[in-house]
């Protein structure tokens, strides 16, 4: 093999992992869903779990089977996605994705009242936005037995499906809406995205409920969400431009071979 060959497959190795890895910044993970019918179309949040997944919500995909668009906007990513497992009593969905190229999070553990939270979502529009609060409590529960952890964070719509992560950016619970008159994030946790996706990875099958859907909410009273406009290098490699020097060695294969 040539050393420029051998250069090449080196570089590509190296783009592939550069786009897809296990990132500790959750805006890398954060993706927009959309799910089009006719003329009209649902769209919501979702979070990276594997390099070909994503976790959303039930209410957001509507049913399994279903083509999803996923995409990353501040990179200006889109993938082709569907819906392989749902858990409507948790209201927590699967997406697998192709290729398999996302970033994504590790699955934390279930939210703690009084710990540090991040929510990260694209509501109100497809600027991907990350608000900061602590749990309060898990109030209540949905489905029979999944609990329904409230935060003190703002939660509009389009953010649902969007993860909350604690200071390592892990995700520790899935939001899915608001309880009551205010604007604060009612979500599921994590464990149940773990659940699901031992369950859908071993075939199993998740008992079908009805999903509940988010509360209506008066908005602006919680503090309002901060766009992210540009990303945190994942490493020092990131201010490379693999594209280019792909390009440049391309172009010499080209010379070589004439």
């Amino acid at each position: 093999m040539k050393p420029l060959t051998l250069t090449v497959l080196i570089v590509l190795c190296l783009c592939r992992i550069l786009v897809a890895e296990q990132v500790t910044d959750p805006a890398w993970a954060s993706y927009r869903v959309w799910v089009r019918s006719g003329n009209g179309a649902s769209g919501g949040s979702a979070t990276g779990i594997a390099s070909d997944l994503v976790v959303t919500n039930v209410h957001v995909v509507g049913r399994q089977g279903v083509t999803v668009e996923v995409l990353h906007p501040l990179r200006g990513y889109q993938w082709s996605g569907q819906v392989v497992a749902i858990d409507p009593s948790a209201d927590v969905a699967l997406v697998h994705v192709t290729p398999a190229s996302l970033d994504w999070v590790e699955i934390g553990t279930d939210p703690r009242s009084g710990q540090v939270c991040s929510l990260y979502g694209y509501g109100g529009d497809s600027k991907l936005k990350r608000g900061v609060g602590r749990y309060l409590s898990a109030n209540g529960s949905r489905g029979g037995d999944v609990p329904v952890w409230e935060a003190e964070v703002e939660s509009i719509s389009g953010d649902s499906g969007g993860g909350l992560f604690d200071e390592f950016g892990r995700l520790t619970s899935v939001n899915w809406g608001g309880e009551g008159d205010v604007a604060k994030s009612a979500s599921t946790p994590a464990s149940y995205v773990t659940r699901l996706l031992t369950r859908w990875r071993s075939g199993g099958q998740i008992a079908q409920q009805p999903p509940r859907q988010e509360q209506p909410r008066r908005s602006g009273r919680m503090p309002p969400k901060q766009p992210i406009l540009q990303l945190t290098p994942k490493d020092p490699l990131e201010r490379f431009d693999v594209d280019g020097f792909v390009k440049y060695l391309a172009s010499k294969v080209k010379l070589e071979a004439k």
